[in-house]
């Protein structure tokens, strides 16, 4: 029975960390860990996702102007293709 005299003998007897980047950045909780995984997948694939539809918007509009990119340029498809390509290498 661990009782208050036989707590500080435990290896593991501490407080969780306390506070955002303690837990969530530096955690080794397998739970924090696992989702930490699941977010940066889930991350990458949305971002893969966009970058996929901003190829695929300039294959059948190649001279269209997109809000906040501008015109995509062969230099530009291929960086989308590039990043694209190591999006979705993460996600797996």
């Amino acid at each position: 029975m661990a009782t208050g005299e036989f707590a500080g003998h435990l290896p593991h007897a501490h407080a969780a960390p306390q506070g955002f980047i303690r837990k969530w950045v530096f955690s080794l909780d397998h739970k924090v860990i696992g989702l930490q995984y699941y977010f940066l997948a889930l991350t990458a694939v949305f971002v893969g996702m966009l970058l996929s539809l901003l190829m695929r918007i300039h294959l059948i509009w190649p001279n269209a102007s997109l809000p906040l990119v501008g015109e995509i340029k062969p230099e530009t498809y291929l960086s989308l293709l590039t990043m694209h390509a190591r999006s979705w290498c993460f996600s797996y």
